[in-house]
């Protein structure tokens, strides 16, 4: 499991994520899943990002 960042830095990662979402022309699509792989091939296993499940949640889809 990775640290939790502080809440300052959470608020603003949550901003930029809003921001990315409402600049969308006219659609968006929202790619997520249970791990990413890194530029060298690690996989890194955090799980669905927890702005993702807010709008999931928000949609009703989770």
């Amino acid at each position: 499991m990775h640290p939790e960042p502080n809440p300052d830095r959470l608020a603003q990662d949550r901003r930029s994520f809003y921001v990315g979402l409402i600049r969308a022309k006219r659609a968006l699509v929202l790619v997520y899943g249970s791990f990413w792989e890194t530029d060298w091939g690690s996989k890194n296993e955090y799980g669905v990002s927890r702005f993702a499940r807010d709008v999931l949640r928000h949609l009703g889809v989770e």
